[in-house]
């Protein structure tokens, strides 16, 4: 070669005769050809050298040592490496073809990332797939994801890094005998970013030499150990729940996986052990009462019965005036709860005095009316462990919903969100319960407390901050049973909750990015408010909706003024006629979401006037409290109007643009309440008129 390769494959073997001429072909057969491949027999005493010698490539630079393991041979071709990036391959794996081509491609326009990493898909002995395949999930700052590969692993032939990255984060350790390669990543990934090009371009060999069977127990336990003790200590200056959580979750991925071999089973055993060790922050428990007499003592009970050990229980007295009967109960636990009295300034307010009293590092809220079945912590903690940034994770559950006995309860299960579509979720549907929530304390030092003007939707205000900097993740476990009950603050305030969820929504709606509409909903942007208003109307927040429909309004306009701005300097008299018959339709649509919401809304109100009405009349009968919110609040009813809105149509095309324009008011025209009909079909008219002129 007359001048240095761009990338250089490292390839260490030992005794893979049978194996290694097909790792050293698949690397020579890719479409990329600016390359050098460096080839270390680390003293093999089989046919190796052979092999080796039967290959005639200029590319193939083979040296030999002593056999001193995987890792001093790779740090024995790395001293030969001449490449600008360094590939790695082992003896019993194979590249595709265009491996080396798309990672380069990644490294020249990525100049930010160290390194880049690929997908792999498992094979056999034979070369069989295993149906299992390596996923590359996660970029950029990765080092809680992969430090301690899970949940992500990242196979060696996968990576691809900038050879000058290595001299300053070190080579592979040779003290170790597993896990050198997942170190490595590690030490990479703690000051660099890290590329991920979600596409299968290795087969990772599983085969009798590989397979957990052929280990020796204890020396593969030894190994797990040896790990965390370097991380924990080459890593202190990370956040220590990153580092508990993702000991835990190593030990108990190797306990797990040992267990399932007699000959394992003790050393698993132990290693589950250590897991339980790991990763046990204590959680504050808050209950805020108020005359909370009648069911305190069942609350405060469920609290104490929760198996997970490190907790603490902080009884906020909101200023009770039921002469004492609340602070006896509370007092009657003595040492066992934190008690605080205070003067009565609403649940915020009880709750914010809660969170600074609490020692805990994670807020569980529990209403004095409501109660936690015995696994709620300790199931939402052992969950959190397997979050890769647990602290930077709000766990939220599933939960029951109950009158009288807990027996005849019904269970309310939340739907499964991407944590990035939750605020759109929230806005959405208010189907979520606070009390199921687990939260890091550190998550109120920055997106701040309950908010203490707000009497009934503290919570939802809270949600929506905290999603802006917080993933809230879905544990799929009840752990809450909700009690329903006449004296709750939603129904002796009815119209005051009226009120803040029209303001808190709309707000919401507003809040909303264009970006986490489109993503949320999969529509417009303007679309996608159009359907919030729809949505809003059916749950009967009339003014919300109307907020919403004018939001809609606003960005539809700008769609427009958009389109208008991107015509040339001497407009097209064609393209201005199928902007002004866009505008006509976006008045229409405006209006007929507005005047679909008010009857809906009306519909929906009438229908919880009478549910209300024959769950009173049932709860006379029967002498238990009446049931006051209806079931339309928590399953959300899908508009059958359809709000395709063509909002960005190609204006350099004004007859195709009309032309979707009509089909858009027929199928429109189909749902229209019978007021808006004859608009409809004049827009139609005046459509099919100019279709003609400019056709």
């Amino acid at each position: 070669m007359t001048q240095s390769p761009r990338v250089s494959v490292i390839l260490p073997t030992y005794n893979r005769a049978d194996l290694v001429r097909y790792a050293i072909a698949s690397v020579l057969d890719q479409t990329y050809r600016d390359f050098e491949l460096i080839v270390v027999d680390d003293g093999s005493t089989d046919e190796t050298p052979a092999v080796l010698g039967s290959f005639d490539d200029p590319r193939l630079r083979c040296f030999s040592q002593p056999n001193k393991g995987r890792s001093s041979a790779r740090n024995f071709a790395l001293q030969h490496a001449r490449g600008h990036y360094i590939a790695f391959q082992d003896s019993d794996d194979l590249y595709l073809p265009g491996k080396l081509a798309k990672q380069v491609q990644f490294l020249d326009e990525h100049p930010d990332y160290a390194a880049v990493y690929t997908s792999a898909s498992c094979i056999g002995d034979n070369g069989d797939s295993l149906n299992f395949v390596y996923r590359a999930s996660v970029s950029g700052n990765i080092y809680p994801d992969i430090a301690f590969f899970q949940p992500v692993t990242i196979t060696l032939p996968t990576v691809m890094v900038r050879h000058g990255v290595l001299d300053e984060t070190g080579v592979f350790d040779e003290a170790m005998h597993r896990f050198e390669d997942t170190d490595l990543w590690r030490r990479i990934a703690k000051h660099h970013l890290f590329g991920a090009i979600d596409e299968v371009t290795c087969l990772v060999r599983t085969h009798s030499g590989n397979i957990l069977g052929s280990q020796d127990p204890e020396t593969l336990a030894a190994a797990v150990d040896q790990y965390v003790s370097k991380v924990m200590t080459e890593d202190s200056d990370i956040p220590p729940g990153i580092l508990e959580a993702g000991a835990r979750r190593l030990y108990k991925h190797y306990g797990f996986a040992m267990a399932t071999d007699p000959r394992f089973a003790p050393a698993g055993k132990a290693l589950s052990y250590k897991a339980a060790l790991y990763f046990q922050p204590k959680v504050s428990i808050v209950i805020p009462v108020y005359n909370g007499a009648d069911f305190l003592r069942e609350a405060i009970d469920s609290a104490i019965r929760q198996t997970y050990p490190n907790i603490e229980i902080v009884v906020v007295n909101d200023g009770s005036n039921d002469d004492g009967a609340t602070e006896a109960i509370a007092l009657s636990y003595g040492k066992r709860i934190h008690y605080v009295r205070k003067p009565n300034g609403g649940v915020a307010s009880a709750l914010n005095r809660g969170i600074r009293e609490m020692s805990g590092e994670l807020f569980s809220w529990l209403s004095h009316d409501d109660l936690y079945s015995a696994e709620k912590v300790a199931s939402q903690v052992e969950f959190l462990a397997e979050q890769p940034d647990p602290f930077n994770c709000i766990i939220y559950g599933d939960y029951s919903v109950f009158t009288g006995s807990v027996e005849n309860a019904a269970l309310m299960r939340m739907p499964h969100v991407a944590p990035e579509d939750f605020r759109y979720f929230i806005t959405e549907q208010n189907i979520l319960h606070g009390c199921t929530l687990l939260v890091p304390k550190a998550a109120f030092d920055r997106s701040g407390l309950f908010d203490e003007t707000l009497r009934t939707t503290q919570d939802y205000d809270l949600w929506f901050r905290l999603a802006s900097r917080h993933r809230f993740v879905h544990l799929p476990a009840a752990g809450v049973f909700a009690r329903g009950h006449e004296s709750q603050g939603t129904n002796r305030m009815k119209d005051i909750v009226l009120t803040e969820c029209n303001e808190l929504l709309g707000r919401f709606a507003g809040n909303l990015t264009p970006e986490e509409l489109r993503r949320s909903s999969s529509k417009p942007a303007a679309v996608a408010l159009l359907d919030l208003a729809v949505n809003l109307g059916q749950r009967g927040f009339i003014g919300a909706s109307r907020h919403t429909t004018r939001l809609a309004k606003d960005a539809i306009r700008n769609s427009l003024q958009e389109l208008a701005e991107r015509q040339p300097k001497e407009p097209d008299p064609r393209s201005a006629a199928a902007i002004e018959e866009l505008e006509g339709v976006s008045q229409l649509v405006t209006a007929l979401v507005a005047e679909r919401a008010d009857a809906l809304a009306a519909a929906v109100m009438a229908e919880r006037a009478a549910y209300e009405a024959r769950s009173r009349a049932l709860a006379e009968e029967i002498k238990q409290p009446a049931v006051v919110a209806p079931p339309a609040e928590t399953a959300v009813a899908p508009t059958s109007f359809e709000t395709s809105v063509p909002v960005a149509l190609p204006i350099e095309r004004p007859v195709t643009a009309i032309i979707k324009i009509k089909r858009f008011v027929r199928r429109a025209g189909r749902r229209l309440p019978a007021s808006m009909k004859a608009p409809a079909r004049r827009l139609w008219h005046r459509l099919s008129v100019r279709y003609r002129a400019v056709a």
